[in-house]
């Protein structure tokens, strides 16, 4: 698999993939779309027409190096007679004799960045970009990140159904995503490409099954749910299972972590606790 994209030399970004900063930018968008959530504007002042842009477009304007991103500088660098030294902690100003074996000075550049622990200060802990993830997300967050895709688009058709009562609205939302899901699986084996199936709890399934069955008015659904137990086991906290009221339950739950993420975005941090 390729490696990650990070930036373009100069500017890099502190988690050294795009996709928590794309995620970032949706829960954004379907904040501003959540009549319940109140997105602190002036916070978000810099990062232009969210609303009106799709991450693509946005992200190829370049707001990413304002954002997101750590300033590496040029590398090493020859400072003119007049150029004013850096204060910046991370830089090192150092002269360097030209009548002098290299290999030498060479050595003695090495020692001096082993005495200023360089690698230590480069590993130890993440840089920050003018906006950064919120602590903890390297070893939580962004772990589960396809967890994460899957509320984020559970939210939007949940959003989508604003219109109609808590009850369908959630229905609509678990139909829309179980559909996605399973259409989108099939076309990454049928095509046989290689990126991750779409986050899936067996939950989604046993619900959606039991939505369909309810409306077409079938009073065996029961009898059906026991015949399929050698299928689904029984219900657990990961979703897998076959009560219909517990699957709803497991739905809702990530329906409301993505609100979470959601409202934590809108007063300014990402992930956050959800």
């Amino acid at each position: 698999m390729a490696e990650a994209w990070s930036g373009d030399g100069r500017y890099e970004l502190p988690a050294k993939k795009v996709e928590p900063y794309r995620l970032w930018f949706e829960f954004l968008k379907a904040a501003y779309r959540d009549p319940e959530i109140e997105v602190n504007t002036k916070f978000y002042k810099d990062w232009g027409n969210v609303e009106g842009l799709t991450f693509n477009d946005w992200w190829a304007e370049g707001y990413w190096r304002d954002l997101f991103a750590v300033d590496l500088g040029v590398g090493v660098e020859v400072l003119e007679s007049d150029s004013k030294v850096s204060g910046d902690p991370n830089l090192l100003t150092v002269t360097l004799p030209l009548n002098r074996d290299p290999k030498q000075t060479l050595a003695d550049v090495q020692a001096l960045l082993s005495d200023y622990q360089a690698e230590e200060v480069k590993t130890s802990k993440r840089l920050k970009g003018k906006f950064a993830l919120t602590e903890g997300s390297i070893q939580g967050f962004e772990k589960r990140m396809n967890a994460a895709r899957c509320m984020l688009r559970l939210y939007g058709y949940w959003l989508d159904h604003a219109s109609l009562s808590k009850k369908h609205q959630v229905e609509e939302a678990a139909l829309a995503y179980w559909k996605w899901s399973s259409d989108w699986s099939n076309k990454i084996r049928t095509n046989k490409w290689n990126r991750p199936l779409p986050y899936f709890q067996q939950s989604f399934a046993t619900y959606g099954e039991y939505i369909l069955l309810a409306r077409a008015g079938n009073k065996r659904f029961g009898g059906q749910i026991a015949r399929r137990q050698d299928l689904y086991g029984n219900f657990n906290s990961r979703g897998e299972g076959t009560h219909a009221e517990d699957a709803r339950r497991m739905v809702v739950r990530y329906i409301r972590k993505a609100r979470n993420v959601a409202a934590n975005v809108g007063k300014g941090e990402f992930p956050g606790k959800y």
